[in-house]
Parts: C-alpha cells; sequence; structure tokens
C-alpha cells in the first residue's frame, strides 16, 4: 500500500516539477513583464490552493502580491487562503491594508473575516456596504446570525 501511495506521490510531483519548470522557462522567454509575471504566480496559488497544497499556496501567492505590488485583488484572494487555513488575524491585516476598495469580492471577504475573529459588528457594517443580494451574503448573512445565536432568524 506505502508503495501505491508513494508511486502516487511521485507523479504528483513529476506533475508539479514539469508545470513549475515550463512556467519558469515561459516567464524566462517574456521578459520579465511584471504583469504577467503576478498572473502566473496567481495561477499556480489557485491551482495549489485547490489541491489542497497550502504551502505552495503561500508562497505563491507570496510572490504574486510581490510583483503586483500589493494590488487588491491579489491581496483579497491571498486573505481568502488565510481564511482557509484558520489565518483570520493574517487575513485581517491583508485586508485593512487595502484602501478604498469598495469591491463585492474584497467587502465579501472582510464579513467572513470579522466573522471567524467574533467582530459581528463590523461584519454587519460590512455585508450592509454591499448592494443587492447575492448567494454569498445571504450565507454569510445566515452565518453571522447562527454566530449570534439568533437562529430564528437565520
Amino acid at each position: 500500500m506505502n508503495s501505491k501511495k508513494t508511486f502516487s506521490a511521485r507523479i504528483a510531483n513529476l506533475k508539479l516539477a514539469t508545470l513549475v519548470s515550463t512556467s519558469s522557462l515561459l516567464s524566462a522567454c517574456g521578459g520579465g513583464d511584471d504583469e504577467q509575471d503576478y498572473k502566473m504566480h496567481l495561477d499556480r496559488a489557485h491551482a495549489y490552493q485547490e489541491q489542497g497544497q497550502f504551502n505552495a499556496a503561500l508562497i505563491e501567492y507570496r510572490n504574486a502580491a510581490q510583483k503586483s505590488g500589493g494590488k487588491p485583488e491579489v491581496m483579497v484572494e491571498f486573505a481568502d487562503l488565510m481564511n482557509e487555513l484558520g489565518q483570520s488575524n493574517s487575513a485581517r491585516g491583508f485586508l485593512e491594508a487595502i484602501e478604498g476598495d469598495s469591491s463585492e469580492q474584497y467587502l465579501l471577504e472582510l464579513a467572513e473575516t470579522y466573522i471567524a475573529l467574533g467582530k459581528h459588528t463590523s461584519a454587519e457594517d460590512a455585508l450592509a456596504k454591499l448592494t443587492g443580494t447575492t448567494r454569498e451574503k445571504q450565507l454569510l448573512k445566515g452565518l453571522l446570525l447562527t454566530k449570534e445565536a439568533k437562529l430564528d432568524q437565520a
């Protein structure tokens, strides 16, 4: 059974090595365009996060954040990973450092972070800034009401 797992792990590592070396080769040929570099890091971060390879995803998100100069959309996605890992304080730091962003993705992630930290009033404020009703907004409102023990309203 261990040999089966080892073989699968070797195949996964081989695929990962191929992906990394191919992207490195492409970025070397690309001439160092930071816009493309950070997007490639972001794409790899998403792939790693979906596969549950969180250490690799963290590295790629850091690289994307550095190459993009801390663009809000990168930092919001980085905060999403931090929330997934239970590092809501780090996510909060990323999100609160962004000035003037009022995008739906930002506000939803901010509300999720505040709920995880037990900052219910701040979460309500972030959700109140969202216009319209989306599924994600309703789910976060339900979670918030559940955390506040308002089960009949949830």
